[in-house]
């Protein structure tokens, strides 16, 4: 049986052991098939309770079809990047029990779809930008 990770709509990776510790990791390669870049058309990435740490990977905030991406329980202590506001079909965002710190940033006000976000247990301060 073939098939082809283009018409992936779920990448479901939660519980596993995976570490990205480099801060220019890249989550491209095992979904590439010449120029196209398939994790773009994700809906939904649930990559909770693995190890990941440092920043959320760019790569993540190209997905402009994402509905849900959950993040939670792993050991990410950056702030939130400015590019999160391109995530323009988001409705479901969990970064729960991480270590982000800093003001929570202006581009959550940016997703007009989200009706659920779940920042507890970070190290956030200032006010919410809604």
């Amino acid at each position: 049986m073939h098939w082809s990770e283009k018409y992936w709509r779920s990448l479901y990776l939660v519980g596993n052991s995976l570490i990205l510790t480099s801060t220019t990791i890249s989550l491209k390669e095992p979904f590439r098939d010449g120029s196209e870049t398939y994790i773009r058309w994700a809906r939904s990435i649930k990559l909770s309770s693995n190890k990941f740490s440092r920043h959320i990977p760019s790569e993540l905030f190209n997905c402009s079809s994402l509905l849900v991406m959950s993040l939670d329980d792993n050991l990410l202590d950056s702030t939130l990047p400015s590019e999160m506001g391109g995530l323009r079909s988001i409705n479901r965002l969990n970064l729960s029990h991480n270590r982000l710190s800093n003001a929570i940033s202006p581009s959550i006000g940016k997703l007009r779809n989200l009706y659920e976000l779940d920042l507890s247990q970070n190290f956030f301060s200032g006010n919410i930008p809604f």
